[in-house]
């Protein structure tokens, strides 16, 4: 039996099972020119794995995605210190990701412009909502 069908409890994610999604057809594009903003997405590498590279790949099939908010999900948190401060991981990997989108010049999307992070962070850290200029 496969990895995706084993029985997870809620707010597991299963990787995707590119046999289901090839069957889908091409959506057309109806306003290629209109900016989108992504307001709500996230990335991880727990159960699976979703991140850039993939991210990249989901939105680079015509829309104009010119900018993304990262929701957390309890992904890339530090493993020492604080448990207080152990969610600050997750703002520190997607800051790492919007640095990378800011320093490639070959992404026109502008993944993790905002970040949300958990009411665990905020204490820890002083706020919950990020964004970048």
């Amino acid at each position: 039996m496969g990895a995706n069908n084993l029985s997870k409890g809620f707010g597991r994610i299963f990787a995707p099972r590119e046999d289901w999604l090839a069957q889908a057809q091409p959506e057309e594009i109806l306003e290629p020119e209109l900016a989108i903003i992504d307001s709500h997405h996230h990335l991880w590498e727990a159960a699976g794995r979703y991140l850039l590279e993939d991210y990249l790949a989901d939105v680079g099939t015509g829309h104009n995605v010119v900018a993304t908010v990262v929701i957390e999900s309890g992904s890339h948190q530090r493993t020492k210190g604080p448990v207080e401060f152990r969610p600050v991981g997750e703002v520190e990997f997607a800051a790492s990701v919007a640095a990378q989108c800011e320093t490639d010049l070959g992404f026109k999307t502008r993944v993790a412009a905002g970040i949300v992070d958990s009411p665990t962070s905020r204490s820890a850290i002083g706020w919950n909502m990020y964004s970048r200029p």
